[in-house]
């Protein structure tokens, strides 16, 4: 099962909006998870965002994931370094695989 922050991630990548309020984050989130939904599931939510956005009092210097958009309070995020152009395919003639860094030596 995916982490809550996986969740929160994924859900910010499929709903289609470049901001997105809690209240359709917390719809998402119920609509879509496997997960049973403790009592406390919207503070978690709220708490995890809080937890990786340099905007709220509450950052814990992990990963600044989200972006506040009309300030603190308004309860209105969007990814901070969402992907905004299209990735391009294999099969195109501008495609060049990634570089893994590996460097094999060979003896004999």
């Amino acid at each position: 099962m995916a982490s809550w922050l996986e969740e929160i991630i994924q859900a910010f990548e499929n709903i289609d909006e470049k901001e997105v309020h809690y209240k359709t984050l917390y719809k998402y989130i119920k609509d879509n998870t496997i997960r049973d939904l403790p009592k406390t599931w919207q503070a978690i939510i709220r708490r995890k965002i809080q937890d990786h956005s340099s905007d709220s009092k509450g950052f814990k210097n992990n990963s600044d994931i989200f972006k506040s958009v009309y300030d603190i309070g308004h309860g209105t995020w969007k990814l901070r370094n969402k992907i905004s152009s299209t990735p391009i395919a294999p099969d195109s003639k501008d495609y060049s695989p990634p570089r893994i860094g590996l460097k094999l030596k060979f003896t004999g």
